[in-house]
């Protein structure tokens, strides 16, 4: 596998297959970022903080979050995956982020929020798309 410098749909659809649960359909597939300093305890086994932010595909299904980390500069292979129940995934927040298009997403309760950055447009993942769409469908299904 060669070097992959951009997050695009390929890459997105193949690792979020990879890891999709037996039997379920994925209703949105999106990319965004875990930020650092949040806990990444609800998705890793053991406890883990994140150093760095960490490019990730995300995925839901009827019954599942579904997360495919890429990485925080090397994002051409999966680094770690998870696959999460959504009903551990609460209470979600939403928020608008400081940058235009972009939500700010805090999973779990404090000590152990996950905190995600999804972006409509940015120039590394052009190649995705429908972003903005699927974000709102992200945030909508896992509100629920």
């Amino acid at each position: 596998m060669g070097l992959t410098l951009f997050l695009n749909a390929k890459d997105m659809n193949d690792n979020l297959d990879a890891i999709r649960p037996e039997g379920e359909t994925y209703k949105v597939k999106l990319w965004g970022l875990i930020l650092a300093g949040t806990s990444a305890e609800r998705l890793m086994l053991g406890t883990r903080v994140v150093q760095a932010n960490v490019c990730c595909y995300f995925g839901v299904t009827e019954k599942h979050l579904v997360v495919a980390m890429m990485g925080t500069t090397a994002i051409s292979a999966m680094q770690e995956k998870a696959v999460i129940p959504l009903d551990q995934v609460k209470p979600v927040r939403v928020r608008r982020g400081l940058m235009p298009g972009q939500k700010i997403v805090n999973i779990g309760a404090k000590p152990q929020t996950l905190k995600l950055s999804l972006m409509n447009k940015n120039p590394v993942t052009s190649t995705i798309k429908n972003q903005k769409e699927e974000i709102a469908a992200f945030c909508d299904l896992i509100q629920q």
